[in-house]
Formats: structure tokens, sequence, C-alpha cells
């Protein structure tokens, strides 16, 4: 048998909905970025100095997201519901795994060259998890008691507490659960390649332009 408390029905399909609807959203990017043409889009090949800008803080963006989610995963070591860890990212946020996917889907919207887009996408994610985040909420309560409730009132849900200067180490990480957080969040760097194509198709007049924003 597992060490591990089994996790409640209502949790397992609030987390599927969740992956839904993030999947929906990310599709939902793939539709729009098709047919629409941003601000500060432009080909490689002529890049202007905003082009440029908004690329480069889009990928900053996904990589600073997946860096994020990299060091949480690190630094729960596998125990996500199951031990209460408050230290190191978790005490920056209580939650920075979501945050480091919001941080790198915005960055997809950066790299269509769209500040709307990038705030569409970044909210809808925003919400998406936050309403994940609040069921999460109630088995934590549940699990952990007053334990949660005072990392509650100290931590942040999403971000804004100023972290400890020093660390401690954390606990042993699953370098399983680490590489499959980083490769699934690396996936979103294949939006470079996918906007190349579509600026191409564009430009070719394979693919219509309904749209700049």
């Amino acid at each position: 048998m597992s060490d591990h408390p089994s996790r409640p029905r209502s949790h397992t399909v609030s987390q599927r909905l969740r992956k839904w609807c993030f999947g929906g959203l990310l599709l939902a990017y793939v539709v729009l970025a098709s047919v629409t043409w941003g601000t500060f889009a432009a080909m490689p090949s002529h890049l202007t100095d905003g082009a440029v800008i908004c690329l480069s803080a889009g990928v900053a963006l996904i990589l600073l997201g997946i860096g994020y989610r990299a060091l949480a995963t690190v630094w729960i070591g596998g125990h996500k519901n199951f031990r209460l860890i408050q230290t190191g990212p978790f005490s920056f946020s209580r939650n920075p795994l979501y945050v480091g996917w919001v941080l790198a889907v915005t960055g997809i919207g950066l790299l269509h060259g769209s500040l709307v887009l990038a705030a569409l996408l970044g909210v809808s994610a925003w919400l998406i998890f936050d309403r994940t985040i609040r069921r999460e909420e109630i088995h934590l309560l549940e699990r952990f008691g007053d334990d949660y409730a005072t990392y509650m009132h100290r931590v942040p849900r999403w971000a804004g507490r100023v972290a400890p200067k020093e660390w401690p180490r954390p606990i042993a990480p699953n370098g399983k659960l680490v590489w499959k957080t980083v490769y699934e969040a690396s996936l979103l760097l294949l939006a470079l390649p996918f906007e190349y194509a579509v600026w191409w198709a564009q430009n070719h007049h394979l693919l219509p332009v309904l749209w700049h924003w």
C-alpha cells in the first residue's frame, strides 16, 4: 500500500477539468494566432525594434515559467498535496507551479506580437488555475488543518511576499517528476516555430488575416 493518503474524487475531477480547460485555452491560441496579426509581428527577415522586444520578452517569460516550475518541482520532491512545503519558492507563493504556467502562457501571446493576446491568454490561464487552486485549498485545509490556515495567512495564493534570503535544502527531488514538468512546459516553446509558420503562410496569402491586434 502507498504511504500517501488517497486523493478525494472531487480533487481528481477538478484536476481533469483544469487540464481540459487549459488544453482548450492552448487550442484557442492556435486558432486565434492563425487568423490574426499582432501589432508587433514581423517576419524574421524584417524585424522591427518592437518585434524584437516582444519576441525577446515572450521567450524570456516562457523560459522563466519553465524554470520556476522546475524549481518548484525540485523543491516539493513529489510530495504535492501530501506534505506541507513552506520553504523555497513556496515561501513566495503558495502555488509556484501555477505561477510558472501563467508566465509561460503569457509569453506565447507575446511571441505572436500581440499585447492583447498575451493579456488574454495570461488572464484566462489565471482564471482557470485560480478556480483549481480554490478547490485544492479545501482539500489542503482538511488535510493539514491549522498549519495550512497559518500558511495561507502568511504567504499569498499567487505572489507578493518577499521570500527569505536564505533557503533550506529542498526535499530529495523526484527526477522523473522534474523531467516530466520541464518537458510539459517546454512544449510551449513550439509556439516559436509555429508563429514563424503562421507568419510565412499569412505573408504568402495561405492563411487569412481577419484582424490586427
